[in-house]
């Protein structure tokens, strides 16, 4: 496939040996095949694709437990406030699933931007505290170039065990050619828990 003039095209080629006389001559025949529908249609296809996210909040426990009633509702109001702001912001679909569990759902072509500004939501989540206390942190799995919507979740879900397993406060990323990873700056929380 090459590019000219703003259109894209599909090159093929044939060559045929014939004789003329006593020489042996080369015929070459070139085909340019116009696909410049074809190739914006597929760019669409993949930057439409579904991206799917689950947003954890790390600490939801240790910030409710002490907190005034009041403290308490400012802060899970803002939390609430700038999660839907970031998936909004990038045309997505956020719905609260649990206390402290986001599921949001955006498509491929802002994925890029959201890499590039370093999922700064991990950022301005963290500056939220009660009484000077404990910063609010979270954990995002997101699962991308999935073929559909609920392999993208199940690869969300590995990568938001990845991201709690490397001590929240992070994102994660699965794609199909493994993880990346973003955030990470504070401290992990140590939590014990029953094990069988």
């Amino acid at each position: 496939d090459v590019s000219l003039r703003d259109r894209t095209y599909r090159v093929m080629g044939n060559i045929v040996r014939t004789e003329h006389g006593a020489e042996h001559v080369l015929l070459a025949t070139v085909y340019f095949i116009d696909i410049t529908e074809l190739s914006h249609v597929k760019q669409e296809y993949i930057r439409s694709r579904p991206i799917v996210s689950i947003v954890l909040v790390d600490n939801y426990d240790e910030l409710v437990q002490n907190a005034r009633e009041s403290d308490k509702t400012q802060v899970l109001s803002e939390i609430d406030y700038q999660i839907t702001q970031f998936v909004e912001k990038y045309g997505g679909m956020v719905s609260q699933v649990e206390k402290d569990r986001y599921n949001a759902v955006f498509e491929d072509k802002f994925m890029q931007q959201i890499i590039q500004n370093r999922l700064d939501i991990l950022d301005t989540i963290r500056k939220i505290e009660i009484s000077d206390r404990v910063p609010c942190t979270l954990s995002i799995g997101i699962g991308r170039e999935a073929p559909s919507i609920s392999e993208a979740d199940e690869m969300a879900r590995q990568a938001l065990e990845m991201a709690q397993g490397r001590g929240g406060d992070q994102a994660a990323v699965r794609t199909k050619n493994g993880y990346d990873f973003y955030g990470g700056l504070s401290k992990g929380v140590e939590k014990r828990t029953k094990v069988k």
